[in-house]
């Protein structure tokens, strides 16, 4: 009997743990939306069924912002939308050098307002069809894309009546010395060839990503990695970013890596993830001098 009210009892604390963290992504929400200051339009195509919007939120991109908005738009993308998150460095500047790309700007504290800024992207920008929610230095990729058309690929998961599909991260670097690592951009993607997958474990899927429907089993979920490696972190490598939304409805966005309500397809996406840049070692060591480390880490 005492085992079965710990486990109730666990279970109503984990109930509301979720009540508490929606209802706070909720008005979270509406906070993003008052203070969301336009920049830029950038283009207006609106998103359909066989058409990709990708959105992102970013703070000191740097060089990343020429890498992420070449790839997308090579892939396909009808639209690109960065969301500022109080950038010091050159990011709004790159990115409003590029015709087309939607530049917002919200300065509410990252911390707590991280999931609604995601959400309002998503939401915003995405509804209509497919919507990509990838970090500024992830490049997500699907199957087949050298020779199948990005419209083609979409066209596939609509007519299994998918809302969100798969991905898992693969974190990849240069050979040779940090010191000797390409700043973020077009150099850093083309020498980041280098992975190691010895520390990769596979586990279950955390609840978050389990309130969904799966087409096939359920897609493996992955954790560790090279970052658990070298620095003991522990980083989550499965993330479901892409989703589509249709008439105000779709999947909803639980934190950076998962949706739920979702149909979720039976094939699995990568995102080709470029954190071992040029400007690691400074960017480590700011996150030391902050305290912040594991969190830098982990993302």
């Amino acid at each position: 009997m005492g085992k079965r009210v710990e486990q109730g009892l666990g279970s109503a604390k984990a109930w509301l743990w979720r009540w508490q963290t929606r209802a706070i992504t909720s008005l979270g929400f509406a906070a993003t939306a008052r203070r969301v200051k336009v920049l830029r339009p950038g283009a207006s195509t609106p998103a359909s069924p066989e058409s990709l919007v990708v959105v992102c939120l970013m703070r000191d991109a740097g060089g990343y912002v020429d890498s992420y908005i070449e790839h997308y738009r090579r892939l396909g993308a009808v639209r690109i939308v960065l969301l500022d998150n109080g950038s010091t460095d050159d990011s709004v500047e790159r990115a409003m050098s590029y015709d087309g790309v939607t530049v917002l700007r919200c300065e509410l504290p990252f911390r707590w307002f991280r999931t609604a800024m995601r959400r309002y992207l998503v939401e915003t920008y995405g509804d209509g069809g497919w919507v990509l929610l990838a970090d500024v230095d992830e490049l997500w990729d699907y199957p087949f894309s050298e020779g199948l058309a990005l419209g083609s690929f979409l066209q596939y998961l609509n007519e299994h009546s998918d809302t969100a599909v798969a991905a898992q991260m693969l974190d990849l670097f240069a050979p040779g010395p940090v010191d000797g690592w390409p700043d973020a951009g077009p150099e850093l993607v083309q020498a980041a060839t280098w992975f190691d997958l010895s520390d990769v474990r596979k586990q279950e899927l955390p609840a978050a990503a389990l309130r969904n429907r799966f087409a096939a089993e359920a897609p493996p979920c992955f954790n560790g990695g090279l970052r658990m490696r070298a620095f003991s972190a522990d980083p989550l490598l499965t993330k479901f970013p892409l989703t589509r939304r249709e008439n105000g409805r779709g999947p909803l966005v639980e934190n950076a890596h998962f949706v739920s309500g979702a149909s979720v397809a039976d094939v699995t996406c990568v995102l080709l993830h470029y954190k071992f840049d040029g400007r690691f070692r400074e960017r480590t060591e700011e996150a030391v001098r902050r305290k912040n480390l594991r969190t830098a880490l982990q993302n």
